[in-house]
């Protein structure tokens, strides 16, 4: 089924666990875990799905439906799968991602499945052709006397959309309005929902409002429209009357709505205009420079954090913008020098002085205090933390601390505030007092994976709810369960007291709790790559580790309730497996790294093939624990022993300089060896010079019978061709003569004594490469004509 659908719908019917195994026959097979019970009526289950009628339906739609089909990643056409069980699939054009079109415009959708579940998918099909958009002209929605233009359109949507999100939410119909070519509205839903809407529709167009239009300059429409639109748009919240703007030669502020609503948004708008002043200063153009930022997002960042509005006027603009807001603006700009620059912040009183504040820490430069002579015990504290104190100190005043090469000096980056406060802070961080502790129990590491949490999420709320830094730290291997592990907790007494406390709360929480486990069966609840064994740390919020000490055994750490959940899990698995078994298998050591393959590759496809699981014990043994049924283990074991076979090696004598003839011209030769005979082929120089043959001993003895035929075969011979076509032959940067070689096997030199062709290979190749010469030559004389490059 689509994403396992079926399958896990199977498991939540039958209880069982049910997996499904390819093997070497390209059957497959399913492998049914849980009680008797449990496997009978998940077989049961997978008959009647198997044995029944599976067809395919062709539906054809048109392309509104397939649209909605595909859209937002085919989000529709998934959901559909998953609830059914079947495959939908849509033509596509040829070449192309879009969905394929016939004659009269339908697309073909083709439903894979059981005849229900192709019966649920049609009807959904039809469920989306009836809930299709209608577009209605809303000046067809509207009485013939009014006139419908861009504002109703703005009316019916409502400040940021909040009028017809409560259309939407009311009538439960999908609502989308739009301007071009003419203003229309576009309902999607039930005929029942499409009728509720569009009624709605109808009744705000119909709902008599009053326009107000009142004188305003233009160079008041920012004062009233404010920061990203902030101002205008609580005028429309508050007031419920619609704000535009009107430019030209009579720029005004147009209002509508009831005369209530209409006199509430005039107010407001005149409260703003009344309290938005403007103020000026001269900075240098590096100042200027600062205070913009890159692409202005300086300014952006002061504006939104202030509601004021902040412009910076340069001499070398062509002309003086029109709204500036200040008194003689001509004559301030005439006066000011080329590297001057003039900032304009408008807006109240407190908008500007908080304004004022940002623009004049954002113009200050950033520069670096002398370096701040560290001791080597303060040195050692600022390395020793991994550059945690010093990204905390950083994040939280801005700043840069940077460490000089000898690691005795630490250079503060910043304004000068953010750099007072960087200091006091390194200094406080200097003067706190550490303190170390143990963590407790049998299994020290298992217990720090609970306190750190998930991505250290668990620790970070205790450093927070207790002010101090913890850090913790292994002392011996980090991949022993049992290793020591040490606390250290550095920050005031207080704090430091505060944290231990928190911590021994937490180991408090977590108690150890065993399951005895035979060692052989350790591998089955680890799994590959240690797949099982975390899925139930996952499911559970334990940490579970296996021993042999005092007995073989999961250990379990946890809170009681997940201690419990975990080896109920643990036992499922175990039980669940009781036609699977574990044997031990003696595989000499020294194919290990053969059967593992690069990146684990062989390993993984005999695991796959089989079903079985194989553990390597140590570099040190030649144990092999194969893990699976009886079925499983010998055919792991088949294949296993079909690759050390593989691996015998046969060897041939071969002088060293004959190595380069049995490689052959960028390998060719020798990759024929390999195709022609199945063997991998290698070479040796020490102890004794010689071609290496790997494989079945069929394969090895066919590969050196190949090389010693090619050895006998390899001669060279001299063919007889002008030097006037020695250029051509070569061609440019070798590519003609690269060419011939590759095509043949041989390997082709010009002779410098004599007009000779020198060509290296067995007979039939330096055949071969003779004939493509020649055609070569003829092919010049073609295109230059044979008098027409002359002999050198």
């Amino acid at each position: 089924g689509t994403n396992g659908t079926v399958v896990k719908s199977l498991e939540a019917q039958s209880g069982a666990s049910v997996t499904l195994l390819n093997d070497i026959t390209n059957s497959s097979r399913v492998l049914l875990r849980g009680k008797k019970e449990a496997r009978a009526a998940a077989w049961k289950l997978i008959e009647n799905i198997v044995y029944s009628e599976v067809g395919v339906d062709r539906v054809y739609i048109d392309r509104r439906t397939c649209t909605e089909l595909l859209r937002n990643k085919a989000r529709r056409c998934k959901d559909l799968e998953l609830s059914t069980g079947t495959y939908i699939s849509v033509e596509k054009a040829e070449g192309t991602q879009s969905p394929a079109t016939n004659k009269d415009g339908l697309t073909e959708v083709l439903i894979r499945g059981l005849s229900e579940q192709r019966q649920i998918v049609r009807a959904a099909l039809e469920e989306i052709v009836e809930q299709g958009p209608e577009k209605h002209l809303l000046q067809d929605l509207a009485a013939a006397d009014i006139d419908i233009s861009i504002l109703d359109v703005r009316r019916i949507i409502g400040p940021r959309g909040s009028r017809v999100a409560e259309m939407e939410e009311e009538t439960g119909a999908s609502i989308r309005l739009e301007v071009e070519p003419k203003p229309y509205v576009s309902v999607m839903g039930t005929r029942e929902q499409k009728d509720a809407a569009l009624l709605l529709v109808r009744t705000s167009l119909t709902f008599t409002e009053q326009q107000e239009i009142v004188p305003l300059p233009q160079g008041l429409h920012g004062v009233v429209i404010g920061v990203s639109g902030r101002s205008v748009q609580k005028i429309e919240m508050e007031s419920g009357a619609q704000v535009s703007f009107r430019q030209g030669d009579s720029p005004s502020m147009v209002l509508r709505g009831s005369p209530e609503q209409c006199a509430i948004a005039k107010d407001m708008a005149k409260l703003l205009i009344g309290a938005d002043k403007a103020e000026h200063f001269i900075v240098g153009d590096g100042q200027a420079s600062a205070l913009i930022g890159a692409k202005g997002r300086n300014i952006r960042e002061v504006e939104s954090a202030t509601g004021a509005r902040v412009q910076v006027v340069t001499t070398r603009l062509k002309s003086v913008p029109a709204f500036t807001g200040v008194e003689n603006i001509d004559e301030i700009m005439s006066n000011l020098e080329d590297d001057e620059t003039l900032v304009i912040i408008k807006g109240t009183d407190d908008q500007r002085k908080n304004a004022r504040e940002l623009v004049m820490s954002a113009m200050e430069p950033e520069e670096a205090d002398a370096v701040m002579r560290l001791s080597l015990q303060q040195a050692d504290l600022l390395m020793a933390l991994h550059g945690a104190v010093r990204r905390d100190i950083e994040e939280r005043t801005g700043t840069r601390l940077v460490m000089n090469e000898a690691c005795d000096g630490l250079v503060v980056y910043g304004k000068t505030a953010q750099r007072e406060n960087a200091r006091a802070m390194i200094q406080e961080e200097f003067v706190l007092e550490e303190e170390s502790g143990t963590i407790q129990g049998d299994f020290p590491l298992l217990m720090l994976r609970l306190i750190m949490g998930t991505g250290g999420s668990n620790v970070r709320r205790l450093e927070k709810a207790s002010g101090a830094r913890i850090r913790f730290d292994t002392l011996g291997d980090s991949r022993d369960p049992s290793t020591e592990v040490s606390i250290k907790v550095r920050g005031t007494a207080e704090n430091r007291a505060k944290a231990f406390e928190l911590v021994a709360l937490e180991q408090e929480m977590y108690a150890e709790e065993r399951m005895e486990l035979e060692y052989r069966k350790h591998f089955m609840l680890i799994g590959r790559g240690g797949e099982v064994i975390k899925g139930i740390e996952s499911e559970t919020n334990c940490a579970i580790c296996f021993t042999q000490t005092p007995e073989a055994a999961m250990v379990v750490l946890g809170k009681a309730d997940d201690r419990t959940r975990a080896i109920e899990l643990a036992r499922m698995r175990v039980g669940g497996l009781l036609t699977s078994d574990q044997e031990m298998y003696q595989v000499p050591k020294r194919y290990h790294a053969e059967l593992i393959g690069a990146s684990g590759r062989t390993i993984q496809n005999i695991q796959r093939r089989t079903g079985a699981l194989l553990h390597f014990r140590g570099d040190d043994t030649d144990d092999c624990v194969i893990t699976g049924t009886v079925d499983q283990r010998a055919q792991a074991m088949k294949l296993i022993q079909e690759i050390i076979d593989a691996s015998q090696e046969s060897r041939l004598p071969v002088a060293v300089e004959l190595h380069r003839t049995l490689i052959g011209p960028r390998g060719t030769t020798i990759k024929d060896m390999e195709r022609s005979s199945g063997a991998r082929l290698s070479f040796e120089e020490e102890p004794v010079a010689c071609m290496v043959a790997r494989g079945t001993e069929d394969v090895r003895e066919k590969a050196l019978k190949l090389a010693a035929q090619v050895l006998e075969d390899e001669k060279e011979e001299h063919f007889y061709v002008e030097r006037r076509y020695h250029g051509w032959l070569i061609g440019p940067r070798g590519s003609r003569i690269r060419d011939i070689e590759d095509d043949t096997g041989t390997r082709i030199m010009m002779s410098r004594q004599e007009p000779v062709v020198i060509v290296e290979g067995s007979r039939a190749r330096r055949e071969k490469a003779w004939e493509l010469i020649q055609a070569q030559m003829d092919l010049m004389d073609e295109v230059a004509g044979p008098e027409e490059v002359a002999d050198p």
